[in-house]
């Protein structure tokens, strides 16, 4: 099949993938289609700066040829398409790779792949409606955390485990797996390689062709807001043990989908119908979850209970009253145990009246967290980090 490529011997050669799809078809089931697969042909020679002329001609003489002349038929025949329909099907989807190529040109840099990345997070939350329910927060999570990993890598393509996914969702590997089939189904993923052996599946991440536009009321509470970073200050919490499923003793993943939306209240907090259009959940599980938030010493209503923020903006910058943090405690025993008094690295005596930055009371451990991490954020407590000997 090299001969074919003689028409676009000036530009740039496909990849590999692209390659060996032209020459011996989708033998992996990547593609859910055949059209999608011709679709991916018209989308690499375009990136790669061929003309139409050349991509109908490499296409003509491979594996595919025939999806342009040739129809399928779900009852096992065949029927051959007339000229017409032929030259309808072809000049439509290199008029839609060419429009894609343009708008999303393939990225060959850091800045290029982090700037994509973050257009894929713009375009999730440009609708939250479709985030909606418990399914749509599990799968904005699982896009998040592969938006996550392919950050760390530095790659649009990045690979893990539906193993992986789960932990850092903080979902089943089945609602991972789950969830990975809607996103696909969705256009927000495809599939690069499958799962073999010891390496996981490899997918890329795109932005659909289409999205549907918010509704009116919703659109113009968003744009009302301040600009918000893409991703939560710190990174998402969603794979803390405070937010395992509730069965478990946990929040559950919409608290976490509402805890990584809150802000830190610098500038006022969020209402509930801000955090409704932002997340796409109904006002009653929204104000529902924050009560549990709220409960745990996560999130703190300000302005009469009018708007709600991370509970750490609760916490008053006065000298007094400003959060200590106490990495570890010294557990050791015998006389290499430390007798001076305590601070910040020793903390023996956590009601001791004289330590005016320790509480002067018992704390209320919230309930939702882990054992090996308490966040006392209140006023006047401390942050404590146990760890576990």
């Amino acid at each position: 099949m090299d001969r074919h490529f003689s028409a676009a011997r000036l530009t740039r050669l496909l990849s590999a993938p692209i390659t060996v799809l032209l020459r011996e078809g989708d033998t992996d089931g990547r593609y859910a289609s055949r059209s999608e697969a011709v679709l991916a042909t018209a989308l690499a020679a375009a990136g790669a700066g061929w003309t139409e002329p050349a991509w109908r001609e490499v296409l003509a003489g491979s594996a595919l040829g025939e999806w342009a002349q040739v129809q399928r038929r779900r009852t096992g025949t065949r029927r051959h398409r007339n000229l017409p329909d032929v030259e309808h099907r072809l000049a439509g989807t290199w008029a839609k790779a060419a429009r894609r190529a343009a708008e999303r040109p393939p990225v060959a840099d850091a800045a290029s792949v982090r700037g994509e990345l973050a257009a894929v997070l713009a375009a999730a939350d440009r609708n939250p409606g479709v985030w909606r329910g418990a399914a749509g927060v599990s799968d904005r999570a699982v896009l998040a955390v592969l938006v996550q990993v392919g950050l760390a890598a530095c790659t649009v393509t990045p690979s893990a485990s539906t193993r992986q996914l789960s932990e850092l969702a903080n979902i089943s590997p089945a609602t991972a797996a789950v969830a990975l089939g809607r996103l696909r189904t969705h256009g927000w993923l495809r599939l690069e390689h499958p799962a073999a052996g010891t390496q996981a599946a490899t997918w890329r991440l795109v932005r659909p062709d289409h999205l549907q536009h918010p509704p009116a009321a919703v659109e113009q509470v968003l744009e009302a807001l301040p600009s918000r970073p893409l991703l939560p200050a710190g990174g998402s919490a969603r794979a803390h043990d405070a937010f395992t499923h509730t069965v478990h003793g946990g929040l559950g993943r919409v608290a976490a989908r509402l805890f990584d939306v809150l802000d830190d209240g610098a500038q006022g907090g969020l209402s509930v119908p801000q955090l409704t259009a932002l997340t796409g959940l109904h006002p009653r599980t929204v104000r529902r979850h924050l009560v549990g938030l709220q409960a745990a010493g996560l999130a703190a209503a300000g302005g009469g209970g009018r708007t709600w923020a991370r509970s750490l903006t609760a916490v008053s910058a006065s000298p007094q009253h400003r959060v200590q943090e106490v990495p570890e405690q010294d557990r050791r025993r015998g006389p290499h145990r430390s007798r001076g008094p305590p601070d910040l690295r020793q903390l023996q005596h956590p009601q001791a009246p004289h330590r005016r930055e320790v509480a002067a009371g018992p704390p209320a451990v919230p309930h939702a967290l882990h054992a090996d991490l308490l966040v006392l954020d209140q006023p006047g407590r401390t942050v404590l980090r146990l760890r576990h000997c």
